[in-house]
């Protein structure tokens, strides 16, 4: 993994200021967000305005990655979010340290936004993702490296942002970047090859997890490696009672599709309603038939009564 651990250690507290060798930028940095596979992030200032600037030792991964970013920007970046605002080098001594700034998207992580919600909230984000991912493979691109802490949720508006973009992936190539839970073929489910499905197996896992806990999800990947054990549980698990055909579908078929997944969504969505709305009139008749049944009380006792 590489990571910025030989950098000064002082370099980069709050409030330094980063300026850029060719573009002549200048960043504040706010504070630490995290790192990846090929690099650090850290939220940053700039005329006012915030970013993500990414930040590494080692340029090849990181002009692959601003590549891939590109070239989205110019089809489907308005949907997806990928953009870059700046490209350039931090010199520190005799060391040189390409960078990239992109937009900073807030809100909380969907393994935060899911907690305690009900099943019609991870049918609706779940159908979300699965639309931001097929714009993606359009593209002839996976996602790559997919877990909860790269899918930001705005609690406000439900906006979902994909971020951290090391393992965007060429389709037919091997991943660039993954998350050993979350990995088809650490699940020993198929390989290693980027396809869509690779990107919706992810995405059923992460789900998963969410709703039945990260220590319990953990422990049968330690002692199975294998998803037999979640097809057992996940159609007992409320949170995913909606879900459950999809996800089972997603586990099992290497080639389940986008159109296949969002058809199956659209028609459990569709019956969901209808159930509900049987629920509510049948509510109703009972409050209509309770009402009547004292109507009928009360007369019957004021007729008495004369």
């Amino acid at each position: 993994m590489n990571t910025l651990f030989n950098f000064p250690k002082d370099l980069f507290k709050p409030g330094m200021e980063l300026s850029g060798k060719w573009n002549k930028k200048s960043y504040v940095i706010i504070r630490y967000i995290g790192h990846g596979e090929n690099g650090s992030v850290f939220l940053v200032e700039s005329s006012g305005k915030q970013y993500a600037l990414k930040i590494t030792e080692h340029s090849f991964d990181l002009s692959y990655e601003i590549k891939m970013i590109q070239q989205l920007s110019l089809t489907q970046g308005n949907h997806l979010g990928f953009s870059v605002f700046d490209i350039d080098d931090f010199v520190f001594g005799e060391e040189i340290y390409p960078y990239y700034v992109m937009p900073y998207r807030t809100g909380i992580t969907i393994e935060q936004y899911l907690t305690g919600m009900r099943q019609a909230d991870y049918l609706y984000l779940f159908s979300i993702i699965v639309n931001r991912l097929e714009m993606l493979h359009r593209e002839g691109i996976v996602f790559g490296d997919l877990k909860g802490e790269h899918i930001i949720v705005d609690p406000i508006t439900l906006e979902i942002s994909l971020i951290d973009y090391g393992g965007l992936s060429l389709f037919n190539e091997s991943v660039r970047q993954y998350t050993v839970l979350y990995d088809r073929a650490s699940w020993r489910m198929g390989d290693r090859r980027a396809n869509p499905h690779y990107d919706f197996f992810s995405l059923t896992l992460i789900f998963i997890k969410i709703a039945i806990g990260e220590n319990k999800f953990k422990r049968i990947f330690q002692q199975s490696r294998h998803v037999k054990e979640l097809y057992d549980i996940i159609p007992n698990i409320n949170s995913l009672k909606l879900l459950a055909p999809v996800l089972m579908k997603i586990l099992t078929g290497k080639r389940v599709s986008a159109k296949i997944i969002k058809r199956e969504l659209e028609t459990i969505r569709i019956k969901s309603l209808s159930d509900s709305k049987r629920v509510k009139w049948k509510w109703i008749e009972w409050v209509f038939s309770l009402s009547f049944f004292v109507f009928i009380m009360m007369f019957l006792r004021l007729l008495y009564a004369l």
